[in-house]
């Protein structure tokens, strides 16, 4: 399935995307892929390495207004994967407010309503 990725911005250097199709809700959760761009290339380094996106698969509960990253993917500025990690206890973190995280839920949660179907 191809992504569908839908900006989300704040800011002029923080950009998350969501990949719309890879929502997927269960009543108040959802499960998701966002994608973060650093604008800086210092910003976020891997071993030596700079890295321009961060893919992120995260939980996120609407009712509870909490977040939890399931797994993330680094990626050089040539989609060249740079490590990934699967975490192992996710812990669900309330959103900041004004926060691009916030952002990002009131996004996932106004797109995943109703139930989207898993394939």
């Amino acid at each position: 399935m191809a992504a569908e990725w839908a900006p989300i911005t704040q800011g002029e250097s923080t950009v998350r995307e969501v990949d719309t199709s890879s929502i997927v809700q269960k009543g108040a959760v959802a499960t998701f892929v966002a994608r973060h761009t650093f604008a800086d290339k210092e910003d976020y380094i891997v071993g030596r390495r700079e890295v321009k996106f961060l893919q992120i698969v995260t939980r996120a509960n609407c009712d509870s207004r909490t977040m939890a990253q399931l797994a993330t993917e680094a990626y050089d500025k040539n989609m060249g994967l740079i490590g990934k990690q699967q975490i192992q206890l996710p812990q669900d973190n309330p959103v900041l407010q004004g926060s691009i995280d916030e952002s990002v839920l009131n996004f996932i949660c106004a797109t995943g309503r109703p139930l989207q179907k898993q394939p």
